[in-house]
């Protein structure tokens, strides 16, 4: 097990606004796959009592992305052809299939293990 710190050139292979799968190939022609999911929720529930006694019920849910972290670089790079800086494990893959793809008639990705993105 190896961290590795390389120049990549990046290529996204699936993006349904959830999950981010990428190819990046590394300085020596290895091509390995990366993915996260980039959009997050919270829910919250409870109950608010106001001075007049009154009780409320609440429920919330938020969501949120990030456009302005790891999304963006790897779109940027894919689109403009340059290379991000990434620190990745080289050796331990994990086979895994965003649950969007099940009926996709896609296969599992051997996904790499990526500790940072920069741009």
């Amino acid at each position: 097990m190896a961290v590795t710190n390389d120049k990549c050139n990046i290529r996204l292979v699936w993006d349904d606004t959830v999950v981010l799968v990428y190819e990046f190939t590394d300085s020596g022609g290895t091509a390995r796959k990366g993915a996260f999911v980039h959009l997050g929720s919270q829910a919250t529930t409870g109950q608010q009592t106001q001075a007049s006694s009154t009780v409320q019920n609440i429920a919330q849910v938020a969501w949120s992305s990030d456009p302005g972290g790891w999304v963006e670089t790897l779109k940027n790079a894919a689109r403009q052809k340059t290379q991000v800086d990434m620190w990745f494990e080289d050796t331990v893959f994990t086979p895994w299939m965003p649950p969007s793809m099940a009926n996709a008639n896609f296969t599992s990705f051997n996904i790499s293990a990526v500790y940072s993105i920069a741009g």
